[in-house]
Order: structure tokens, then C-alpha cells, then sequence
């Protein structure tokens, strides 16, 4: 790993080195990479480490952890540029931050939604969550995007604030 004087803190370190090696290897999108434990070896880090830079990128939108089946690698191509200025806006957030205010934001508008909801704001919703299950249950990598981005932002147009959708 880089020596400790940078100023990156060691998952983006080692988050920018997985994802030089899926650049450099090439991987395909939907192929397998290594095990958690292996990069931890290649790259002479903990595990916890390793799981945190996988967080960041698949944040991003680089790779898709799949609890028990691996990470897989997904197309980015252009959609996911991670050195463009706005990339790195929380970069001196971690991962789990980023997580956090995630859950903290999506289950306020979640109670907002709740209470502003028409019946048509649930037929959208439940539409949604049947296209979420159905990519699911493909189990092909990446598959349940669309369906979960479609879910999340029928609960944020519920709300009827267009500030939070």
C-alpha cells in the first residue's frame, strides 16, 4: 500500500487501487472479482479496509457487492465519472457516513411520504417495488437498479415537495 503521508485516508487509497485494477485488467462488466480476502492479501491491508473501499466504489456505481456470491464489476461507462470535481465532494466522508446520512435523509422523506401520499403516488410506489423484486430475483449483477431507483424516487414525488424529489 502508499506510504501513510498521504493525505487520503486508507480505504480511498485502496479503493483507488481496485479500481486501477479493474481498469487495467480489463474486467468485463458482470465479471467476478477476487475475494475480499485475496485483495487484502495482493494489496497487504485488512479485510476491514478492503470492505470499506468496496463500499466507496460501489457507491459509485463501479461494483456491486453480493453478500455470499462476490463482487462484481459493473458498466460504468461515463456514468460514473469518479475524478470529476463533483465525485469528490465527500470524499473526506467515509463510507458509512455517506450510508448513514443516507438512511437518516431516505427515512424522514420515507414519514413525509407517508403522510402526503395519494393513491396513486402507492399504485406508483407498489409498481416500483414489483420491478425491484422482479430484477431481484434475476440475480444478474446490477439488475436491480432501475427498479430500486424507481422505488426510492416514488417515495420522494410523494411527498409533493419538490425539493426533496
Amino acid at each position: 500500500m502508499k506510504s501513510a503521508t498521504s493525505a487520503q485516508r486508507p480505504y480511498q487509497e485502496v479503493g483507488a487501487m481496485i479500481r486501477d485494477l479493474i481498469i487495467k485488467t480489463p474486467y468485463n462488466p458482470g465479471e467476478r472479482l477476487p475475494p475480499e480476502r485475496e485483495i487484502a492479501e495482493m494489496l497487504d491491508v485488512t479485510r476491514t479496509v478492503v470492505r470499506e473501499a468496496l463500499i466507496m466504489l460501489e457507491i459509485k456505481g463501479l461494483v456491486e457487492v453480493r453478500r455470499g456470491a462476490g463482487i462484481y464489476v459493473l458498466d460504468s461507462s461515463g456514468s460514473h465519472n469518479t475524478d470529476s470535481p463533483d465525485a469528490n465532494v465527500c470524499n473526506d466522508a467515509g463510507p458509512f457516513e455517506l450510508l448513514q446520512a443516507r438512511q437518516l435523509l431516505e427515512s424522514n422523506i420515507a414519514e413525509f411520504a407517508a403522510l402526503q401520499a395519494t393513491r396513486e403516488d402507492i399504485v406508483k410506489m407498489r409498481q416500483a417495488l414489483q420491478l425491484e423484486e422482479r430484477e431481484l430475483a434475476s440475480s444478474a449483477p446490477g439488475s436491480s437498479e432501475s427498479g430500486d431507483m424507481q422505488f426510492h424516487l416514488a417515495i420522494a414525488e410523494a411527498t409533493h415537495n419538490s425539493m426533496l424529489v
